[in-house]
């Protein structure tokens, strides 16, 4: 009984920390004096990965 709750709490924590680790994207756009600015951020957490313009 004792493993089956440690296998079910471990699996658990496992799912909990892939589901923290996923990349999101963010996209800002700007328009002044007829120029467009477009600002794409990929980041995981608090961390930048990638950045398009």
């Amino acid at each position: 009984m004792k493993k089956t709750l440690l296998f079910l709490f471990l699996s658990m924590i496992a799912v909990v920390l892939t589901a923290c680790g996923s990349e999101e994207t963010r996209t800002f756009e700007m328009e002044e004096s007829g120029v467009k600015s477009t600002l794409t951020y990929t980041y995981s957490g608090d961390e930048v990965i990638s950045q398009k313009s």
